[in-house]
This record gives C-alpha cells, sequence and structure tokens, in this order.
C-alpha cells in the first residue's frame, strides 16, 4: 500500500469514542493502554488484541496479575475482517484496523527491519487472544 497514515479518517474514529490522540501519550477511552506504551520502554511492552467476549475477560482478570506497565488491551468490536478477501477501500475504511494502526504507531511506507525503526513504535510485541467460540 502506497498510502500514508495521513489518508486515514481519525476523526472518525474519535468520534467513534476509540480514540483521543494526545501528542505525548495516546489516551484510549476503551481500551486500556499499557503505561510504558511510547516511552522508551515501548520495545518490552505488549498490546493484547482480544477477539470476543470471553478472550477480552481472561484478558482483562490476567491482566491484574501482571505489571500494568507492559501491557495493553485492544478489544475487536467483533469478528476481525479478513483482508484476504476485503477490497483496499473496505481495509483502509475499518474502524479496528484504523485503531490497530494508531494504537501500534505504525506508518505507512516504513520498513520495521531495524532497531532503531522499531523504536518509533508504541509496542514491541502483538499478542492476540481469541475464545473458543465458532464465530
Amino acid at each position: 500500500m502506497n498510502d500514508t497514515i495521513d489518508d486515514f479518517d481519525i476523526s472518525l474514529q474519535q468520534s467513534a469514542g476509540k480514540i483521543a490522540h494526545n501528542p505525548k501519550r495516546l489516551v484510549l477511552t476503551v481500551e486500556e493502554d499499557a503505561y510504558d506504551a511510547g516511552s522508551m520502554n515501548s520495545l518490552e511492552c505488549t498490546l493484547i488484541v482480544a477477539e470476543g467476549d470471553s478472550a477480552h475477560m481472561i484478558v482483562n482478570s490476567g491482566i491484574s496479575v501482571v505489571n500494568r506497565n507492559k501491557f495493553g488491551i485492544f478489544p475487536l468490536n467483533g469478528k476481525f475482517i479478513n483482508v484476504r478477501e476485503a477490497n483496499k477501500k473496505q481495509i483502509m475504511g475499518n474502524v479496528d484496523i484504523k485503531c490497530l494502526v494508531e494504537i501500534l504507531g505504525l506508518k505507512y511506507n516504513m520498513k520495521y527491519t531495524t532497531e532503531e525503526s522499531m523504536k518509533s513504535l508504541r509496542y514491541g510485541r502483538l499478542m492476540i487472544m481469541t475464545d473458543q467460540d465458532p464465530d
């Protein structure tokens, strides 16, 4: 994709109550941001993407045991879009994808192959938690 992050309509997310952007720190209204996300320790942080209510409940109960500094939670709005079967407009317009790009600090046209480029990310790791429901 040759588009830049500026091509995203972030105001759509803000009006939907998903993300409020602060230059120093991303303020998540529904999600729970890791305290160290976006700091000089951000590569040590893990964003846990929860698909399904049971997965989200398990993550929430487990997050109280581990250090909140290093773990953030992003609950998906139902089933995630299958990008193999979607066109570019559907992918670029998907609210969950827009939120993940913003939360992770991804920039289009940037290759994350060096340690220096990785330091620009808000999270160094991504973990996906799903429930056992057939959906």
